[in-house]
């Protein structure tokens, strides 16, 4: 027991012999339900986070994969690399910038991109895989031909 709790139970008459204060009961009363509101608003909360998560996980692991952001990534990391090489060829190499054009054009150009080739049996995550390979193998190659420049 504290010291306050302690003078409180010693003295518990002095604080009994006047009545409460008009209108503090009111108070007491709105602050132990505005108490109660925010403990709800809490724990609410807290279960919403945990519902959240657990969605969050059962999409990670049973959703298939997006390969709309797969194929985006690819792309985008070649058109990347495309465009160092070809900056690299114009200011360092202006009379062979056209021969570098046509290397980099023989190493991404496609007729029928492979994403449309893939037949529909396959998983998604083994589309997935083959693409990431394929494109990786391109960009390997604009690697190699960044390196002779």
């Amino acid at each position: 027991m504290t010291e306050l709790e302690r003078y409180i139970a010693d003295n518990r008459s002095a604080f009994d012999s006047e009545p409460v204060p008009a209108g503090s009961m009111d108070r007491f009363m709105n602050r132990l339900a505005s108490e109660r509101r925010k403990r709800r608003i809490k724990v609410a909360g807290t279960i919403f986070s945990g519902i959240a998560a657990a969605c969050a996980a059962f999409m990670v692991l049973f959703m298939e994969p997006d390969m709309s952001r797969t194929l985006e990534r690819c792309h985008t990391k070649i058109a990347e690399m495309t465009n160092k090489i070809m900056n690299i060829a114009e200011t360092e190499y202006p009379d062979e910038t056209e021969i570098i054009r046509n290397m980099v054009s023989v190493i991404t150009d496609e007729v029928i991109p492979l994403e449309e080739q893939l037949p529909d049996e396959l998983s998604t995550k083994e589309k997935k895989r083959i693409l990431n390979e394929y494109y990786y193998q391109k960009y390997t190659a604009l690697q190699s031909l960044m390196a002779e420049l």
